[in-house]
């Protein structure tokens, strides 16, 4: 397990927790009251709703954890999952804080590099792990090296999609629903919106 790898590399405390039998019993409390509904969304199917719901036990769990041992929740999103929405909202989305999500996904795989992370998760093919042979670049339908560079350069640098698209040499088509992709999750980088009917939305600051 890549996980237990990088805590007995870096010398961190490690627990292995089962989800299985915490999704067997959240499934077993409400699935049977929602036989029949049909799943929405861009990939419209039940896996799709368990897998979300294995990350937000383990979010669960990790809070717990914290909550009991007055700590905070470290996320492990990148920039380029951030961008793209490629995390479960309150899920892997879900942290306290993420030391890695400005650095995009090829830069976090040369600072594992730098630090010296074993071979096995340096080069290690990226994956969710929904499924056996499942790849991200299956899902996004690009590689990092790919996403990390367009994205860079219409992002960071403003560049227009087509221009981004022809210097990274991606058809204009994946290009535009790669970046169409950072818009149509800009939902789970940002708090849940407040109905403002008392005219009372404005937050506290710091310093206040």
């Amino acid at each position: 397990m890549e996980a237990n790898v990088v805590a007995d590399h870096l010398g961190i405390e490690f627990q292995r927790v089962q989800l299985q039998p915490l999704l067997q019993g959240f499934e077993q409390q409400l699935a049977p009251d929602l036989a029949g509904e049909e799943p929405r969304g861009p990939t419209p199917t039940p896996d799709r709703a368990r897998h979300n719901t294995i990350a937000r036990l383990r979010m669960c769990c990790a809070y717990y954890a914290a909550n009991r041992r007055n700590r905070l929740v470290v996320g492990t999103a990148n920039r380029s999952e951030l961008l793209l929405g490629y995390v479960t909202k309150y899920g892997d989305g879900a942290a306290d804080l993420f030391p890695l999500g400005e650095l995009y996904k090829t830069e976090v795989r040369a600072l594992a590099e730098r630090m010296g992370l074993p071979d096995p998760i340096v080069e290690k093919i990226p994956t969710t792990g929904r499924y056996p042979g499942q790849t991200d670049a299956d899902d996004l339908g690009a590689t990092y090296d790919v996403i990390d560079s367009l994205l860079y350069r219409v992002i960071e640098e403003g560049d227009p999609v087509d221009v981004a698209a022809k210097a990274v040499d991606v058809d204009e088509s994946t290009a535009q629903r790669l970046v169409s992709m950072c818009a149509e999750t800009a939902h789970k980088r940002r708090l849940a919106p407040v109905a403002d009917v008392a005219g009372r939305s404005r937050q506290p600051t710091a310093d206040e």
